[in-house]
């Protein structure tokens, strides 16, 4: 039981072990529906996905930004990054525009045994589709015109760590098929190279798209797809957690009166009812 239950506190209680929780004052009709919820899981228990909980007690470390939100929808998103932050398993995160993708990633690595190693950021539609799979894999010397140098790709510079594939669905089908390769077996070649390389790394993945939608098109790989998708989190947009934006406006204008280094800046209950309205 909890009176306020804010991200850390949300993802913390689920990578601990706890099946939920409930948020100060209930009704005891939703502490009954909990407790059962929670007797049927315990008798699932052989076809559940288990974590192991983490050694270190120690808080991970804070990024710049943090995971906004108290609502329905939102705890569900920590109860999941709880629940998965410590598999090595790839995570498919879908949600629009703007909706924190990245945010849930990047608390995916910071609560993972991972923390410690690298947590590697690639906007797979930023990069020319001539150069992704250079990118990703790295090339030999004299592979193509202009390689003059060996290159390591990103996955052996974040072997150990966390690669967080951002816009999956504009990745072109020739790297969809090596990127399933290293989340199938662990292993790659550089582009001009028949060495077969290892690396242990944990894909997240996010997109805007409908990759069945994709899938159906020809345009994403169907056993690709599959393999992303058995760990899934959605992010819902906040025109479906309204009760949020109060919070998320005064998080933002916190931050600029920090950037600005001047007096604390604060909305009007006007605005903040024109923001509620909005």
């Amino acid at each position: 039981m909890t009176a306020y239950a804010s991200a850390n506190t949300a993802i913390e209680a689920t990578r601990h072990g706890a099946f939920d929780y409930v948020l100060k004052p209930f009704e005891s009709e939703e502490m009954r529906r909990l407790i059962q919820r929670a007797y049927q899981a315990h008798e699932a228990m052989a076809t559940s996905i288990h974590f192991q909980e983490t050694k270190s007690e120690e808080e991970p470390s804070e990024s710049g930004d943090c995971i906004i939100g108290l609502s329905a929808p939102m705890q569900e998103v920590y109860k999941s990054i709880g629940r998965v932050a410590n598999s090595s398993e790839p995570v498919l995160i879908r949600g629009e525009s703007g909706a924190g993708k990245e945010l849930v990633a990047r608390a995916l690595f910071q609560y993972s045994g991972r923390r410690d190693a690298l947590f590697l950021p690639v906007n797979c539609g930023a990069i020319p589709e001539a150069l992704l799979e250079s990118e990703f894999f790295g090339h030999e010397k004299g592979s193509f015109t202009g390689a003059v140098n060996q290159r390591v790709g990103r996955f052996e510079q974040c072997d150990g760590g966390t690669l967080f594939l951002d816009e999956i669905g504009d990745m072109p089908l020739a790297v969809q098929s090596k990127l399933l390769r290293v989340l199938q077996e662990g292993q790659y070649s550089r582009v001009g190279s028949n060495q077969t390389l290892k690396t242990d790394v944990r894909v997240l993945a996010a997109t805007n798209k409908n990759l069945e939608d994709e899938v159906a098109k020809g345009k994403f790989r169907e056993d690709l797809f599959y393999r992303l998708n058995v760990v899934r989190i959605h992010i819902p947009p906040l025109r479906e957690r309204r009760e949020d934006v109060r919070l998320l406006a005064e998080f933002f204008l916190h931050r600029l009166s920090a950037r600005r280094r001047g007096p604390q800046m604060r909305f009007t209950e006007d605005a903040l009812d024109i923001l509620d309205a909005y």
